[in-house]
């Protein structure tokens, strides 16, 4: 591990396992197979991980897709955290204690981005620092760290699906920004929190999820058949009204998916609405031809006439 020797490892008998164990050279001791007791402590931490690691994405707001950052995140704090004897795992194994920021993940922080990436200012008046996501912390091979943070633009955090099932992390934010220089923004926020409690949460939210079926492609579909059927619609070949630019925001397609929803309810309701009250001043519509009308007593609910 590292510039460390590791003198023995201990597993059940998954065979990619022992077949790691054995292209390392690593001496493995096995659990026995069918006493759940004898591998125990490893479960229970798994157990303890997995939980953690669902707490920690749903107080920041973020999918499930997000869960390998979160995930490293977690055993990161679990190893620099004191244990039971005040000393941290990170300390008896360097030998002290871990010296950066203790970032909550998710949380709202202004960064320096590094310059082997793209430029986010796009003026050199610009603020040096640019608002983020906190990511968590880049560990280098042996668990060692070099000072650098992880973080998200927040800019390309709005062009993400927020729905709790979402499938994928969109091309930007699969490798975030390194820097050494973070700050917290004070008090903390998280940002990404109010827009995944809106589409997870919600009426609003839910009725548009459904409709869309999580996939965000559909609406950029429907709205390039919609701008189709205007310049058809058009018989000069001209467009009175400038066409209106695609949207890339999902959040923004959400909304607009859900409001033309309501307006089709409106119409229709309305319609319904003029219906009826045409249908009420209508004098009542004569009987066929050869039948004569009914004239007899009106039969009453019981089946006795009055």
């Amino acid at each position: 591990m590292g510039r460390r020797t590791i003198r023995e490892a201990y597993s059940d008998k998954a065979r990619q396992f022992v077949k790691g164990m054995e292209a390392l050279k690593i001496p493995v001791d096995h659990a026995l197979p069918g006493r759940p007791s004898t591998n125990s402590l490893a479960e229970r931490n798994n157990q303890f991980v997995i939980a953690t690691t669902t707490t920690c994405l749903l107080e920041a707001g973020l999918p499930a897709c997000f869960w390998k950052f979160a995930i490293r995140f977690v055993c990161h704090l679990l190893n620099v955290e004191p244990s039971e004897d005040d000393v941290s795992a990170w300390c008896k194994l360097h030998g002290a204690e871990f010296k950066g920021d203790k970032i909550p993940f998710g949380a709202l922080v202004y960064f320096k981005p590094s310059g082997a990436r793209a430029n986010e200012q796009a003026h050199k008046f610009d603020p040096k620092g640019i608002p983020g996501v906190f990511a968590g912390y880049e560990i280098a091979p042996g668990i060692n760290w070099r000072r650098q943070y992880m973080a998200w633009a927040l800019s390309d955090m709005t062009k993400q699906d927020y729905s709790f099932n979402a499938k994928t992390i969109i091309d930007k934010l699969r490798h975030p920004h390194l820097t050494e220089k973070i700050e917290v923004h004070l008090p903390l926020t998280f940002p990404c929190k109010d827009i995944y409690e809106k589409v997870n949460t919600t009426l609003e939210g839910l009725a548009v999820k459904d409709r869309l079926e999580g996939s965000p492609d559909f609406l950029e579909d429907q709205q390039d058949d919609d701008d189709d059927d205007e310049d058809d619609d058009d018989g000069d070949g001209g467009d009175d009204r400038p066409k209106k630019q695609k949207t890339t925001n999902r959040v923004e397609l959400q909304e607009e998916e859900f409001n033309r929803m309501m307006d089709d309810m409106d119409i229709k309701l309305d319609k319904e609405k003029s219906d009826e009250a045409e249908v009420v001043g209508e004098p009542p519509v004569p009987p066929p031809d050869g039948e004569p009308p009914y004239d007899g007593p009106e039969p009453s609910l019981y089946g006795q006439t009055w």
